[in-house]
This record gives C-alpha cells, sequence and structure tokens, in this order.
C-alpha cells in the first residue's frame, strides 16, 4: 500500500479550492474521500467485520458516514457514535443516503464497544478553528478516556 505525502492545512484548502473551480461538488470529493478511506481500511484488515465510526459536527463526520455506508454494503456490522449534533450540510445530506440503514447513537460513558471493532476517528477535520466548545470538549475527552481505557 502506498500512501501520498501529508500537506499542510493551506495545500489542502488550496487543492480543495482547484477541484471546487474544476467543478466537483463537496460532496462528491466527501464520497470519493470515504470511498477511498474505506478501501484502504479493508486492504489494511480484510477480516474486519465491525467498527465503531466517532463522528463530530462537521465535514469529517461526512466522511465517516461514507465510510459507514461502504462498511454496511459489505454485510460488517457499524455503529455510528455522535460525540455532537451535526450542523455541516454537505455531511447531513451525504447521511441521508444511508440514514435508512444506520442510526446515529449519542456517545454515552456506558457505550460499550467490542474489542474485535475498528475504530474510526471522523470528528475533527481541517475546518476545526477557534475555541472547541466546553460541550464537545468535555464529550471529546470523555471519548478518549474511555477509548484509553477499552484499548487496555
Amino acid at each position: 500500500m502506498e500512501f501520498l505525502p501529508i500537506h499542510t492545512i493551506s495545500e489542502i484548502r488550496e487543492i480543495e479550492n482547484f477541484i471546487f473551480q474544476s467543478g466537483t461538488r463537496a460532496d462528491d470529493l466527501m464520497r470519493l474521500a470515504g470511498k477511498q478511506a474505506y478501501d484502504i481500511i479493508r486492504e489494511s484488515y480484510p477480516d474486519l467485520k465491525s467498527l465503531t465510526i466517532f463522528c463530530g459536527k462537521g465535514n469529517n463526520a461526512g466522511d465517516g458516514y461514507v465510510i459507514a455506508k461502504h462498511a454496511l454494503d459489505d454485510d460488517l456490522k457499524v455503529r455510528l457514535i455522535e460525540l455532537c449534533e451535526n450542523s455541516s450540510e454537505v455531511a447531513l445530506e451525504v447521511y441521508k443516503g444511508i440514514a435508512g440503514n444506520i442510526v446515529k447513537e449519542k456517545f454515552s460513558e456506558q457505550l460499550e464497544i467490542s474489542e474485535d471493532d475498528l475504530i474510526i476517528d471522523a470528528i475533527f477535520g481541517i475546518g476545526l478553528t477557534g475555541i472547541v466548545q466546553e460541550d464537545a470538549n468535555l464529550q471529546l475527552i470523555l471519548s478518549i478516556i474511555y477509548l484509553i481505557k477499552w484499548w487496555q
């Protein structure tokens, strides 16, 4: 498997702007990114049976929704865990494409994850600006603590 080099946020924004100016829509780019991420997941974990996807409120969650859709298409068990309500119109539009097949769950400290699950982070992306709101920050801290406990 060959990976492309990592780019800075400004380079990514420049690449995205070029793609959008060429006529590609944001939801199409999200679907492509999510599909490519899913393909890498399947290549890396060919025996995967289930995954849990932690979603934030922006476009990164949309990538998680696309990953979920492809996993469902492959008959994998999928859970979407929401840390907060999504406010990205593009991501929500993508979610509508799988909404009949999966329900988003709210994060809670009682959340149980199978040790066989692959955990996907679809929380923060390059669009994160400013200070993380207290509620989201608390949810993120709780989820990280939970995942550390789960990992041990």
